[in-house]
């Protein structure tokens, strides 16, 4: 392997991507799921696009999404977060 690739990863309840602008000129694309190369990609270019005023067939692919789902109050959340990527991990073992 010549190249990889390593940070934490966002997760969303509905693996929906946040997108949009989040307070007066200020836009944010992110969590992802784990697609980051592909999925973050595009979301920053529809994002830096949504941002400038331009239309495109991807940015409102992006902004026609739902909203991430909220998260379940903690101790769930954390728990829950670690059993999920426990899992993921363990079926891409298995690949």
């Amino acid at each position: 392997m010549q190249y990889r690739w390593g940070g934490a990863m966002a997760l969303t309840r509905n693996h929906v991507p946040a997108f949009g602008e989040i307070e007066r000129d200020v836009f944010a694309a992110c969590g992802c799921n784990g697609l980051g190369a592909s999925n973050s990609t595009a979301a920053g270019i529809a994002a830096a696009e949504f941002a400038l005023g331009h239309e495109s067939e991807l940015g409102r692919v992006y902004r026609q999404l739902a909203a991430p789902a909220p998260l379940p109050p903690q101790p769930l959340t954390t728990i829950g977060a670690k059993l999920h990527l426990a899992y993921r991990e363990w079926s891409a073992g298995a690949e």
